[in-house]
């Protein structure tokens, strides 16, 4: 039996702190230990009363100690366990009991990818593609949400299954890399620069240099180890002190797998050379796209050629032009005549609305009006039945849903309800950019009605509310204008789709037309108009505080990485401090108020995607 613990290639690290068998964590006892390494000790468990078997993994004493890094890798471990990746392994349990702080995880049968490299030491080429292949999936679905594993290596990377063909490789310990900063890091959980984390065999030249930030393509780097190490049987790059490794990732250029095993095809060697590039700017665009290259030299297809950093980026530039011109034109068009085809509110909705406008409405006509329409009143039952709500007892009708929220919570849940099918796309390359997009919006609304509840001669929270939430709803409706432009593009230049970064800029700097048309359709209040139309900065000069309230939780927001896009963290913390001191906020009411944030918002926006990843845009 095999479990998700972090052998070492040459044996076990020894156990941290006294034997756990039989002690009781929660539900679970504790029956023998599994295996451990540099961050913890798994440990084998049963549930006490209905016998499931577990694997806990028991951090070490010295990290435990440190509450606040504790506290946050607590919070990224659930943040993670949110995608429900089928590759990623799945945190069922997390504790902190008497100075133990632990992760309780499924249990796997099988083996770690690093012990098949130990006895068999390089794999067949197909089976590596598909472990590559199952590995950029679940790493590209965490950098879809912003996380970085930092560590991977073939220590966590897990076959389950038989030796042969693993039915499913899953990726283990994300988040746990980070847990080591310890004092390395800011108040904001940053790392400081100089530090250097990872695994010195599998780290990007960028972890090895102790980069202020890495991102996904540090990740991509170390995959690329990984592949290389699978297919040829011995990493890139080895040494007998961790500078010697330095040097070589940083400094020397790999020697192409081709080169070392016969039978390798020049087209593999590209690939892996490739994703193994000094800058990261050079490497590919994401794993998933460096996944689908290997397969596709594997296959021998001949297609369009793996395009160096400069070619792609010379080719973006021109697709730019075009596709930026385009989706002006038609933007333009659309909206000086009003042929824009703008979402709507669902008729149920906008009835309820107009009752709900009136003195002293009936809350029982509101509620038998919203039982017509299956498809809002499912959504309304397990949006108030979250533990947003934090409710005591299930709320099992409409009509118990409605008189527990009031007048003014449910008319502006039915709005919210309203916006977030706008940010829903059945385009797959697009659905979980929209995800995040509306998670970027619900946490902008909830900081912007938490603010304006504490502030003396602030705006109506539920105004602010409102206004935060749609702030940026230009944003999915430019998207779908722009797959018009795109397939346009297709049809008369022949020309291929655009980059992720360079999409995101288009949709970036011509959303707010498509947001206040959308404000105008739907009769909303003057402040959401202003939030929509707000410049990037604060307007001193605003006759209401509701914009500027607005872009002050967008900033907040975005320094707990709630974002679609990448995020500038000095930028954004500078935002947030001009904000504060415009609004003479505490900075306790403002740590009060980001507090578990990620979590809220997880809960308001459920869990509606399908496990794919979506572009790193």
């Amino acid at each position: 039996m095999g479990t998700s613990f972090e052998s070492g290639r040459t044996g076990v690290a020894p156990r941290s702190g006294p034997s756990l068998s039989g002690r009781v964590l929660g539900p679970y006892r504790v029956v023998t230990e599994l295996g451990a390494g540099g961050m913890g000790t798994v440990w084998y468990a049963e549930h006490q009363q209905i016998g499931r078997r577990v694997a806990i993994k028991v951090l070490h004493d010295e990290l435990a100690r440190a509450p606040e890094p504790v506290a946050r890798f607590l919070r990224e471990a659930r943040a993670v366990n949110a995608i429900r990746h089928p590759n990623i392994v799945d945190i069922t349990d997390l504790g902190d009991e008497d100075g133990l702080v632990y992760l309780v995880m499924e249990l796997l049968e099988g083996e770690t990818l690093g012990a098949r490299l130990e006895r068999d030491e390089r794999l067949d080429v197909a089976l590596a593609v598909e472990v590559i292949r199952q590995i950029a999936s679940a790493v590209g679905a965490a950098h879809a949400r912003r996380i970085v594993h930092r560590d991977l290596k073939p220590e966590n990377v897990f076959l389950c299954g038989p030796d042969a063909t693993p039915e499913r490789v899953k990726v283990l310990d994300f988040g746990i890399a980070k847990l080591a900063h310890g004092p390395g890091t800011t108040e904001r959980g940053r790392t400081r620069p100089g530090l250097v984390l990872g695994t010195p065999r599998y780290m990007s030249p960028e972890q090895c240099l102790g980069a202020r930030t890495v991102d996904h393509r540090s990740d991509q780097y170390s995959l690329g180890v990984v592949a290389y190490e699978m297919l040829t049987g011995a990493p890139p790059f080895d040494g007998e002190s961790f500078g010697q490794l330095v040097v070589a990732h940083s400094t020397e250029p790999p020697v192409p797998p081709d080169r070392r095993v016969a039978g390798l095809s020049a087209a593999i060697g590209r690939v892996i050379c490739r994703a193994l590039a000094k800058r990261p700017e050079d490497r590919f665009e994401d794993v998933e796209t460096m996944a689908r290259a290997l397969a596709d030299a594997v296959a021998g297809r001949t297609g369009a050629p793996v395009r160096s950093f400069h070619e792609q980026r010379d080719l973006e530039r021109r697709q730019s032009v075009v596709v930026g011109r385009e989706l002006t034109r038609i933007l333009r068009r659309r909206f000086a005549y009003g042929r824009a085809e703008l979402p709507g509110i669902p008729i149920v909705v906008s009835d309820c609305l107009s009752m709900l406008e009136i003195d002293e409405p009936d809350l029982s006509a509101v509620s038998s009006s919203l039982e017509r329409d299956p498809l809002v009143a499912s959504r309304l039952l397990r949006v108030v039945n979250s533990p947003a709500f934090g409710g005591r007892g299930r709320i099992l009708s409409i009509h118990q849903a409605v008189c527990r929220l009031g007048i003014k919570r449910t008319r502006s849940l039915l709005l919210e309800l309203s916006v977030r099918q706008v940010f829903v796309s059945r385009d797959p390359r697009i659905r979980l950019v929209f995800r995040r997009l509306w998670e970027h919006c619900v946490a902008v609304g909830a900081l912007a009605r938490g603010l304006a509840h504490h502030l003396e001669e602030g705006p109506d929270p539920d105004v602010a509310y409102m206004a935060g939430l749609l702030h940026d709803v230009g944003k999915p409706i430019v998207a779908a204008f722009l797959l018009d432009a795109e397939r346009k593009l297709l049809e008369e230049a022949g020309a291929s789709w655009m980059g992720d970064a360079l999409w995101l800029r288009i949709v970036e700097q011509t959303h707010r037309e498509a947001g206040r048309a959308l404000a105008r359709e739907w009769q909303l209040p003057a402040p959401v108009h202003e939030a929509i139309d707000a410049p990037d900065r604060y307007d001193f000069a605003a006759p209401d505080p509701t914009a500027n309230l607005v872009r002050y939780a967008d900033a907040l927001a975005r320094v707990e990485g709630l974002d679609a896009g990448e995020i500038d963290y000095a930028e954004a913390h500078a935002t947030a401090l001009e904000g504060r001191q415009i609004f003479d906020v505490p900075e306790e009411l403002e740590a009060q108020l980001t507090l578990d944030l990620v979590e809220h918002v997880r809960a308001m926006t459920g869990d509606e995607t399908d496990g794919r990843p979506a572009p790193a845009l």
